[in-house]
């Protein structure tokens, strides 16, 4: 056998053995870790160690006779609450029959103290048991602490408010340590006072007298902390200087020690400070310290994870404050072009609820040349950025469909957005209605280059597209022609039946001349009752090209003389129905290679013209009939 185990049945009878053997059973006694002691089969403590009598506090007095009887232990320990409410006889009763045929078991128990013991029996096979105490409070409350800091973690999860959070956290450290008081106080954010405390277990008196607290003021340990952001510890409240404005507070509240830490932020700004209190004069132990440190830690993570919440809230609400109330569309997609985000103002806009554009792609809400211009810039980017060039913010127009049919046009503002390595994640932007802009410039368009009583295109417009025909025939050897056509007599209409008249028949030459030439030709009125054809890329030589211009100007001579069947309604309401008979005279010039410019087209075709009403009327004739 080896020197460190023992034979407790040495073969040897006599009176040496059983010296060695109670040598031997003092010596694991007296050196057991924990609390131990011995029970006959008379129910007799008749061993125990000293830490039996520390750990479970039984005074000197129960083992005078060096042990104790079962029954007298327990009757002591009932009459001072050991086992909790109940008749003391009857709780005595009980542990003596539980006693009088152990099995072996082990159990934890919390003292009124708010300790915690862990019990473990074993029978003795001659008789009789061994019960070991171990102190296990360290254990249980880290235990106890770790399922308060999951519930905690889970209201911040739940998104509960503040005020929950803390008041949980105070009452959940109470009721680990029964015999704390404890608070939790916030700072106003600038620095200079702590607001009322969570502290449900102190007098409401103290609470509310303590509702504001100066930060560094002499009045509490919770000021000085709050001040210094570090652990202030006041031991004795009656002696402690911290404690000078509110000494007399305390003493009415009970209150004999107070140990208070600040609650700090991640960047060490003070958040506010969490205290304990006890009813006498006490000093922190290791393990008060670093539980006041570590629930310090949970209430900032609580007010930090708040505070984020709250702020996260007050964005949205400005957020939306900014994106909703406004008449521009606001949106984002995600970096397939599917929207992940868009503003109440596009219903307004297009009719589109929300439910309705989320998750689908941006093509979607355009026309099919909207969609062309979207893939033309697509593809603009897409070179830059392969190229090296990020791209930031392009703006375009396009038309989009509304749901009742209509097409707006709108301006469109996108931007990309990228992660940390650069690469587009997705895109948000702004959409501007610019129908009636676009209307406006088509007004102002049509004012400036068409005629407002027929719609033809005007001096302007037809100058524009004379340059670009003489560009055209000047860069090879294709022919233009230019006709200058005068109505015959058209000022005796207006004389003799109004200016009302005039105006009917004018359009409905316009509608004539329109429907005699080419969708690529050009009809113009200059104003009155003069009217021009331009006529490009004529086919063939020179003669080939009068020949097809000759064609084109008997054509509208020939529809231009038809009769005029002009209604027109009086000021009475009645329809007045007028036949009239008109004709134009035609100037034709023909240009090609060589041509100088837009006024010797003109001069050439108005002189044509001329010479058509000398030859009398109604007829065509070319500037180069008198050469």
């Amino acid at each position: 056998m080896e020197k460190n185990q023992l034979d407790v049945q040495d073969p040897t009878p006599g009176a040496d053995s059983l010296a060695r053997q109670r040598d031997v059973m003092k010596t694991i006694i007296d050196n057991f870790p924990g609390a131990i002691s011995l029970c006959d089969t008379d129910l007799r403590l008749s061993a125990h160690n000293d830490q039996f009598m520390a750990l479970l506090d039984f005074p000197p007095e129960l083992f005078a006779k060096g042990w104790a009887h079962l029954q007298d232990l327990a009757r002591f320990n009932a009459e001072r609450g050991e086992y909790g409410p109940g008749d003391p006889e009857q709780q005595v009763k009980t542990i003596v029959e539980r006693t009088t045929n152990v099995q072996a078991h082990c159990m934890e128990r919390q003292r009124p103290n708010g300790q915690w013991l862990e019990v473990r029996g074993m029978p003795i096979p001659s008789g009789g048991f061994v019960t070991s105490y171990m102190d296990i409070t360290e254990r249980k409350h880290a235990q106890q602490y770790e399922q308060l800091r999951s519930e905690v973690l889970e209201l911040l999860a739940k998104g509960d408010a503040l005020s929950t959070i803390l008041s949980a956290l105070v009452r959940g450290v109470e009721r680990i340590h029964a015999r704390m008081w404890c608070s939790i106080r916030l700072s106003d954010g600038e620095g200079r006072t702590l607001t009322k405390p969570f502290a449900p277990s102190l007098p409401d008196f103290y609470n509310e007298a303590t509702e504001l607290i100066e930060i560094g003021a002499p009045v509490s340990c919770c000021a000085a902390a709050a001040a210094t952001g570090q652990r202030v510890v006041a031991q004795d409240l009656d002696g402690d200087p911290t404690w000078a404005g509110q000494r007399e507070l305390a003493r009415r509240a009970g209150l004999g020690a107070c140990w208070s830490q600040p609650i700090c932020s991640a960047s060490g700004r003070v958040l506010g400070t969490f205290a304990i209190y006890h009813r006498a004069a006490r000093a922190p132990t290791p393990s008060d310290l670093e539980l006041m440190a570590q629930t310090a830690r949970l209430a900032g993570i609580a007010i930090e994870r708040n505070a984020a919440i709250t702020s996260l809230r007050d964005g949205e609400a400005h957020y939306r404050l900014l994106t909703e109330d406004v008449s521009d569309v606001i949106w984002r997609t995600d970096h397939d072009n599917r929207f992940v985000y868009i503003s109440p103002a596009d219903e307004r806009m297009r009719g589109y609820r929300a439910d309705e554009v989320l998750g689908h792609h941006v093509f979607e809400m355009f026309t099919e040349d909207g969609v062309a211009v979207i893939m033309e810039k697509m593809s603009e980017r897409r070179e830059s950025e392969l190229q090296g060039v990020l791209t930031g913010l392009i703006t375009f127009e396009a038309q989009h469909r509304c749901k009742d049919d209509r097409v707006l046009w709108v301006e469109v503002f996108s931007t990309p957005e990228r992660d940390a390595s650069g690469a587009i994640t997705g895109f948000h932007g702004i959409n501007r209605d610019i129908t009636k802009r676009k209307q406006l410039e088509d007004q102002i368009r049509q004012l400036a280059f068409y005629d407002p009583l027929t719609q033809l295109p005007n001096r302007r417009l037809l100058g524009d597209r004379l340059n670009q025909a003489l560009v055209a025939t000047g860069r090879g050897v294709s022919f233009g022609a230019l006709m200058v056509l005068d109505l015959d007599r058209f000022k005796l209409l207006n004389d003799t039946l109004g200016h009302a008249y005039g105006d009917l028949l004018l359009i409905e030459v316009s509608r004539r001349l329109a429907g005699a030439v080419r969708q690529t030709d050009t009809v113009a009125r200059f104003g009155g009752d003069e009217f021009v054809v331009l006529l490009g890329d004529l086919s063939g030589g020179r003669a080939e090209s009068r020949d097809q211009a000759a064609t084109i100007a008997e054509k509208i001579r020939s529809a231009l003389a038809e009769p005029y069947r002009l209604n027109q309604v009086d000021p009475a309401g009645l329809a007045q129905l007028v036949e009239h008979h008109c004709s134009a005279s035609i100037g034709v010039a023909l240009f090609g290679p060589g041509v100088l410019g837009q006024d010797d087209v003109f001069r050439a075709a108005d002189t044509a013209m001329y010479q058509a009403k000398a030859a009398g009327r109604n007829t065509v004739r070319f500037d180069d009939d008198a050469r």
